[in-house]
Parts: C-alpha cells; structure tokens; sequence
C-alpha cells in the first residue's frame, strides 16, 4: 500500500499511479469516486491532483480497495454473447421490430435473455430499454421509467393539461422505436395494458422479455393475449440440446477464474444446468474465488467452490 510521498518544492506529490490510470481508463467523474470512496469531492480531486495538504493514506486505502473490488467483478457480459439464448433473444427482438408487433421473449432465470436485450439496446441506438423491479411494474411506474428514458425537455406539467402517458404516446407516434421490457413478468395488469394500449395508439413495437409467468399471465388475459404478434421460448428447454450450458459454464470459468483447478469444471456445468442456471453460476464462481483466497480454503479451491454453491442459497429460490 502506497504512502505519502514527500511533498515536492512546489507542495505537490504523486498520486499512486495505479489509482490514477484507473480513473482515466475508467473515466470516472470526481462525484462517482467520492460515492464509492466515503470521501468528499473535493478530497478527491486534490489527491488526484497531488495537492491534498496532510497524510493521504487512508484516501489511499479506499481507492486501492476499490480497485481491487473491481478487479474480481468481471462478469459474463463481457464474453457470454455468443450463446443460444442470447443470440436468439437479439433475433427475436429485430424480427417484433421490423413487424411493428408486441413479442413475449419467455424462459427461465439465467439463461442469458437479459444480456441479449442490454446487447439489442447498444446495438440499436434508438431502441428503449428498461428493466422492472419488484412492486415497480403498474402503469405509473413503467411510464416514469420511460419517461425517464426519453428526451422530455418539451414536457410542461400542467394543471388539467397533458399528462405524462399521453405527452409520451404523442411522442412515440411514427418513431418505429421498439421499446424492450426486461423482467416484465414483474408488469402487473395496469402495467400491461398501458403497454398495449400504446402500442395500439403509437404504432411502436413493444418487445417483453420475462420468466415463463409472464406468458401465464398474459394468457390469462384474452384481450391481452390475442394482440400479441410474436410468442417465442426462447430456453427452449426440450427443444433443443442443452449442451451449450456446458460450454458456457466452461468459457465462464476460463475468464473469470484464469487457471481454475480441473475438477471445477464437473462442478460448474452441475450448478449450469440447475434453475437460476449461468445468473446462478456466476455467483458461485464469484464467491468460490473469494472462498479460495482465504486461509480456511487457500489450498482447497474446489472445496471452496462446492462452499459457495451452499453459500447462495437453493437452486429453486432463483
């Protein structure tokens, strides 16, 4: 761990160079070190500038620990693109916006259909992603989320006047802009009907991407159901060889565990094929290599792995 350097003839000093190049490769702004950090602003700012006045060895601390968080982040998102589901996730969403319709997108948890929607929405520049959480799924909510999401300078709350559903189907009206719904089995029925009233009123393509009770619910709903375009599994599970999981779990180990012990890999494509599936896996490695790094497992790693799998809880809590 770095300490301060002695101040040079003009009251400078310098910076650890590892916390400098990972703020410039990272283009962090000073607000964002700050809140991860515990430190002020300013605080900041003057460490990178080499002009903080007393002893920066805990702003050191901090920084250097952050660094090292990030180290051991690397997520699937970076080399899992390749997969069926996502693949076929990305697919189905060009085919509901090239036909103008409304599309479920259904399979179970972690298979890879939110990374083929986030992959759709950087590809597709004009594309409008947004993701549900829990108990956020009616229409007031899904509108701010949108609305939120959409440039709304010309929008002027006012009392009897336009409301924010009507100002953004106004907006949306010939712009062929396909809006994509992750987690939408978290959509309750107010959220869905707005969803398809707009996609009636504007015209806009409207892609839903959810768990297989997002399908059950909509089902449930013949006024729903019968205005949906386009309905896709796409886990597939029976459909097609699920051997791919196999060799995702083996590319998810290669990159996030450079060097992992061989028997991992038996262990890695079991926990693959449970429910929550590479979502599931992910978390496994991760705490796995944190278990590893400790005295108690150092020399135990796949000892560490199979802690892990204990550690995050069931398969069928995903």
């Amino acid at each position: 761990m770095s300490k301060q350097l002695p101040m040079a003839t003009d009251g400078k000093y310098q910076p650890n160079p590892a916390i400098v190049a990972w703020w410039e490769n990272n283009n962090l702004t000073m607000a964002k070190i700050a809140k991860r950090s515990g430190f002020h602003e300013g605080t900041i700012s003057k460490y990178l500038a080499g002009t903080y006045p007393t002893d920066v060895t805990e702003i050191e601390r901090a920084l250097l620990d952050i660094i090292d968080s990030d180290s051991r982040k690397q997520t699937w998102s970076d080399f899992y693109f390749d997969t069926e589901v996502t693949e076929t996730t990305i697919a189905m969403l060009d085919l509901i916006r090239s036909s103008c319709d409304i599309g479920l997108l259904t399979g179970a948890a972690g298979l890879g259909k939110t990374k083929g929607g986030r992959r759709y929405s950087i590809q597709n520049k004009t594309a409008i992603l947004i993701e549900l959480s829990e108990g956020l799924g009616d229409n007031y909510s899904i509108i701010r989320k949108l609305f939120d999401s959409m440039d709304i300078r010309n929008f002027k709350k006012e009392k009897g006047g336009i409301t924010r559903g009507e100002f953004l189907t106004k907006r949306l009206v010939n712009s062929e802009r396909i809006i994509i719904i992750d987690n939408a089995q978290r959509a309750t029925l107010s959220g869905l009907r707005w969803l398809f009233d707009l996609h009636d009123a504007a015209g806009v393509p409207i892609g839903l991407i959810g768990n297989p009770e997002l399908l059950d619910r909509i089902a449930g709903s013949d006024q729903l159901y019968s205005r949906v375009g386009i309905r896709v599994d796409v886990g597939g599970f029976g459909k097609i060889n699920m051997d791919w999981l196999d060799v995702a779990a083996q590319k998810m180990l290669e990159n996030m565990w450079p060097g992992y012990p061989t028997e991992l890999l038996i262990i890695a494509q079991e926990t693959a094929r449970q429910p929550g599936h590479l979502r599931r896996l992910v978390k496994q490695i991760r705490a796995g290599i944190r278990l590893s790094q400790s005295p108690r497992w150092k020399s135990k790693p796949a000892a560490a792995f199979i802690e892990a799998r204990s550690l995050i809880g069931k398969p069928d809590e995903e």
